[in-house]
């Protein structure tokens, strides 16, 4: 079901974050062109037209419905997907390097622009280009042969400047010294302590609670920190559901009869025969969820029908489904009696921060003194630590789990014996790290250089690419309609 819930809005909109359309995208739809040349906005000396940002806006609208599954945006996901924001910052970008190319001498010849032309398949008849197809897809859109060259041109020069952020800058030498480091490996038992993790341990006798709840100050205090975490102690109105789903110009047919033959004895068995969504293996079961999490149409209908019925056809946008609700549960609403003394428990160990030191120390001894798993099984198991036993790092990255091992440390920790142990104090923090064995790296084969050179590449064009974005925004003027914008987080104030 996760396909469908607002969740997927994450996903997709993560599309669009920290990428640089290469090619320059020319729409052929004329149902938005509108030949009047208003403008949108700027940047630095190059206007922001009205029909290139409906091009691009068409454009996101497009590939956002192929990736939720060729269904139509509804007005609620283009703006849950932020579509008007991305179709401007695509827009904008591609402008931006425009503006760079320029500056940086990237200035295409008329032999670049005509052969771009003559290669895009839309201006193509039979793999050849069209003279006549090409004037007439033109006038359609109300461009002439001149402006569409100039936007050829653009697209030619954002092209070349995003290749030069792609450029690859590691060298074959860097990429194998890289992975003779990560090769050098060691399996490493470890356990790390923090002071902070023992205010909660520290017990609170019934008459120092008693005490502290007869000052009307703390009292106060203990009911301000309940009313801030009610809206998360509250537990809300949940469904425990499983559902059918079916897609296709025959679904509604289909479901129907399918509604005919289904029951709860069955409902599971004809899901894993016939659903056609993610939750098909596991017999549509949707597992319990709250408001919110699926669409309104599916939303509204499981929340209304009974407790142990199925639903008629119910469409959404991603086809029909028949809804069982297997369970419900009411809504809850917290109450400060039931939460009182937790909460001034609480307060009270946050202030201990001397006994919470004594049993930090005490529990580091017995970690140290022992290092045996049954001895930090125990220990752990009381106290909710987290040791990680025998576990493989490698000199480039040397973390176990959460547990980072920096500089000095690392060195000291790879040149140990076998079985010796070292333990490292840093402030209000202990932590004790035992080298079990090395491991034998792999051999190095060219291709292994090859991957990781290429890997390393994209990291760092991937990061230097976003920077060098931020840069340019600032270097040239960014306007939308009269208001300039210093980033890429201010579009939002631009009102699309």
């Amino acid at each position: 079901m996760s396909s469908f819930t607002k969740s997927t809005a994450k996903t997709i909109s993560g599309l669009f974050i920290g990428v640089i359309v290469i090619s320059f995208i020319f729409t052929f739809d004329s149902s938005l062109n509108t030949g009047l040349n208003t403008k949108l906005g700027k940047v630095g000396s190059d206007d922001l037209e009205i029909r290139d940002y409906e091009n691009e806006y068409n454009f996101q609208l497009r590939m956002l419905s192929f990736q939720t599954g060729g269904q139509q945006l509804t007005s609620e996901q283009i703006e849950l997907f932020k579509v008007r924001e991305r179709a401007f910052e695509s827009l904008v970008s591609k402008k931006l390097l425009k503006q760079f190319s320029m500056d940086s001498g990237i200035i295409p010849g008329a032999a670049s622009i005509r052969n771009n032309i003559r290669e895009q398949e839309v201006f193509q008849t039979n793999k050849q280009f069209d003279l006549v197809k090409y004037k007439s897809l033109l006038e359609q859109n109300r461009y002439t042969p001149s402006g569409y060259e100039e936007i050829t041109k653009e697209g030619i020069q954002v092209e070349r400047a995003q290749g030069l952020l792609q450029t690859n800058i590691i060298s074959k030498s860097l990429a194998k010294d890289l992975l003779k480091i990560k090769e050098n490996k060691i399996k490493v038992t470890g356990i790390q302590v923090r002071e902070s993790d023992f205010n909660s341990y520290i017990e609170i006798s019934d008459s120092e609670l008693n005490e502290f709840l007869s000052k009307e100050e703390n009292k106060n205090s203990v009911m301000a920190k309940f009313n801030t975490r009610k809206p998360t102690l509250d537990k809300p109105e949940e469904v425990l559901a499983s559902h059918i789903l079916l897609k296709g110009d025959d679904a509604e047919k289909r479901i129907r009869d399918l509604r005919k033959r289904v029951n709860p004895s069955n409902f599971a068995k004809l899901a894993k025969e016939t659903s056609e969504g993610p939750s098909k293996t596991k017999g549509g079961d949707l597992g319990w969820f709250g408001k919110g999490r699926m669409v309104k149409e599916f939303e509204d209908i499981a929340f209304t029908q009974g407790k142990g019925s199925i639903s008629d056809p119910v469409k959404t946008q991603f086809g029909y489904h028949l809804i069982y609700v297997r369970d419900k549960k009411e809504s809850v609403e917290a109450k400060y009696e039931d939460y009182e003394k937790e909460i001034a428990t609480q307060t009270i160990q946050a202030t201990k921060n001397k006994e919470a030191k004594k049993l930090y120390n005490e529990v580091t001894q017995k970690l140290i003194s022992d290092k045996s798993k049954n001895n930090w099984e125990t220990i752990s198991k009381k106290y909710s630590l987290n040791p990680y036993y025998e576990i493989q790092i490698n000199r480039l990255n040397p973390r176990l789990g959460v547990i980072e091992i920096k500089g000095d440390d690392a060195e000291k920790l790879f040149s140990l014996e076998n079985g010796q142990d070292m333990v490292i104090n840093d402030a209000n923090r202990t932590t004790v790290l035992v080298k079990n064995e090395v491991v034998e790296g792999k051999e190095i084969k060219d291709e292994d250089v090859t991957r990781e050179r290429n890997s390393l590449a994209r990291a760092l064009s991937g990061k230097f690419a976003d920077e060098f974005m931020n840069t340019l925004w600032s270097k040239y003027s960014v306007k939308c309609a009269d208001r300039t914008l210093n980033s890429r987080q201010e579009i939002a104030q631009c009102g699309l």
